[in-house]
């Protein structure tokens, strides 16, 4: 099927089905061509809070997840979930590190084990961790099993296609979960476009300056 959409006049066309794009994270997922599309977009109708920004550069977006972390101060109660580039996952437990304690902090790269995840979910569901900080590759893979979704969760890296962003946030969020996607410019219309037309679609706010980058083009 083919979702069209008008965002305040930016018209565009989109099937679900054909704009997995290039997947550059590596993923299984990026290589399987049923990704369960209606049942994805269905979960993503469910979500209560679904905010989207867009950013220049890698910085900012860490910058951004500094203050997220900032602003909601994760504890036992209200675990966040942080997904980052593979290379930036240290960088960002480093940056953490100045507003946590080591202990509350735990990351998963696209290296690791069975036994280093088998752990890492053990310390989540005891609320041991209160921010868990995630390669793309991991979060987008059904291998990690979080029985309980995150009150928080910071996309600061996306896949590259909308249906497998779908995908995660489907691993990833229930209803209750604050999403918060951070966009880099530098993305395509292929995986932005649909995500805001969707999210219009269920009431979420898109913020102009998104609209105004990948609808026209223009940055403020």
């Amino acid at each position: 099927a083919v979702v069209q959409r008008r965002i305040s006049g930016c018209r565009y066309a989109w099937s679900v089905l054909d704009s997995a794009g290039d997947d550059s994270s590596g993923s299984e997922a990026s290589s399987t061509p049923d990704v369960q599309v209606e049942a994805n977009i269905e979960h993503f109708r469910t979500l209560r809070y679904f905010c989207m920004e867009s950013w220049a550069s890698l910085e900012e977006r860490l910058g951004r997840v500094k203050e997220l972390v900032g602003m909601y101060e994760p504890n036992q109660d209200q675990q966040a979930v942080i997904v980052v580039n593979d290379v930036a996952v240290k960088p960002v437990l480093k940056m953490l590190s100045c507003q946590l304690e080591a202990a509350d902090l735990c990351s998963l790269r696209s290296s690791a084990s069975p036994e280093e995840i088998e752990v890492a979910v053990a310390n989540w569901q005891a609320g041991n961790t209160f921010v868990l900080v995630l390669s793309l590759e991991i979060s987008m893979s059904p291998e990690l099993q979080l029985e309980r979704a995150p009150a928080i969760l910071v996309n600061a890296e996306v896949p590259m296609g909308a249906p497998l962003l779908l995908h995660e946030l489907r691993l990833r969020a229930d209803r209750d979960t604050r999403v918060h996607c951070l966009f880099s410019k530098s993305l395509p219309n292929s995986v932005v476009l649909p995500i805001m037309g969707l999210a219009e679609e269920a009431g979420h706010e898109v913020p102009p300056d998104l609209e105004a980058h990948w609808c026209f083009g223009l940055d403020s």
